[in-house]
Formats: structure tokens, C-alpha cells, sequence
């Protein structure tokens, strides 16, 4: 089975949280010298979990997401949805790597098109990047918003709550689709019954 993700923070965040992942490798004194040999010899599922362990500091290795971009570039490039999702992020966020929202792109888009267990996670980012060009200058605001708006509705048929408030506002406001106050309702009932905090609020 895949990864699980971390849970997402109260409302709706900026960006979607990482994946993370528990190495199939045996526990005991020789984890560390056998991931890192896994790793190496090219084992996609050993490059991911080393990704995660470098990025959140645990397993006895320290924590830098420097570290964890190269090893997750390394599995991304592999096929890995989860490893393309979190470098994906670590692009987006600038975290232990130069900020680049076009690569970053690049690899949300490719981990959507697998349409994997990380896809709605994938869709819900790509709505917030596009939200974020509609308030830039000199571009088209309608059309980013309309590709927000489908993209967060890829990551509402997944089950997002997230992406099920910002949906709802689009809704509300008819921002990159029509205005429609009973798919806004329904979208915040629906968040509501996945906790989200927001939701509840508004």
C-alpha cells in the first residue's frame, strides 16, 4: 500500500502537505547502510523513503531537504507519484531548493496524470498556484481562474476538504465558473463533514 499523507492544517492552506512514507526495509542497526545502498543501486521506493527521512530528520538521518529533493528528483524521475508530489513542493515552497513554480508545475502536472493515491493532493496545489497567477499583472485572470477552479475541482472529486471551501467560494462569487449558491452550500456541507475546520466557521 502507498503512502499516507500527513494531514492537511485547519482551513485552507497555501499548499498541500507531503507524503510521507514507511521503508518496506527491515528495522535494526544495518536500516541506515541498507536504505542508502537500496537507494543507490536505483530502487525508486529506497530513493522516495530516503527523501522523506532526510526531509523530516528521522531514522538517524539529519534532517536537510536539500538532501531530500536530490533523492526525491532521483525516484520522481522514476515513475514515484509520491516523490514527484514532494518535490514538487519543496520547488513551490523554495524549501532547501531554489524557488521554481514552473518546475514545480511540471511535476504537479505529472503526478496528477498518474492518477494515483497523491493525484487529488497534485490537483488541489495546482488550483492554488493558478489562483496565486490570477493575482499577478499583465495576465489573464479569467483564464487562470477557470483553471483554478478545475483543478480544485479534480481535487474535490478526490476528497480534498480544502479544496472543497475554496470551490465553494468560487461558487459563491462565481470566480472561474458560474455563480451557483447551492453548489457552494453543498460543497461547505461536504467539508464539514470531513472536520475541516474552516467549513465549520464559515
Amino acid at each position: 500500500a502507498g503512502p499516507d499523507p500527513i494531514p492537511s492544517a485547519t482551513g485552507a492552506p497555501d499548499t498541500a502537505g507531503p507524503f510521507l512514507g514507511a521503508t518496506t526495509l527491515p528495522d535494526g542497526s544495518k536500516e541506515h547502510a541498507e536504505i542508502l545502498d537500496h537507494a543507490k543501486r536505483g530502487d525508486a521506493t529506497s530513493q522516495y523513503n530516503l527523501g522523506v527521512r532526510y526531509a523530516n530528520g528521522t531514522n538517524g538521518f539529519p534532517k536537510d531537504t536539500s538532501k531530500a529533493a536530490k533523492w526525491y528528483e532521483r525516484a520522481a524521475r522514476q515513475g514515484d507519484e509520491f516523490a514527484q508530489f514532494n518535490l514538487a513542493l519543496l520547488l513551490e515552497t523554495g524549501d532547501g531548493v531554489t524557488q521554481d513554480t514552473p518546475r514545480a508545475t511540471e511535476w504537479y502536472l505529472k503526478c496528477l496524470a498518474q492518477n494515483g493515491q497523491s493525484a487529488p493532493q497534485a490537483a488541489f496545489s495546482l488550483g492554488i498556484i493558478c489562483r496565486r497567477g490570477a493575482d499577478l499583472p499583465a495576465t489573464d485572470t479569467e483564464e487562470f481562474l477557470r483553471k483554478s477552479h478545475g483543478f480544485l475541482m479534480l481535487a474535490v472529486e478526490g476528497g480534498v476538504a480544502n479544496a472543497m471551501v475554496l470551490a465553494s467560494g468560487n461558487f459563491f462569487q462565481g470566480k472561474g465558473c458560474h455563480e451557483d449558491h447551492g453548489q457552494g452550500i453543498g460543497l461547505l456541507v461536504r467539508a464539514c463533514r470531513l472536520g475541516c475546520q474552516e467549513a465549520v466557521q464559515g
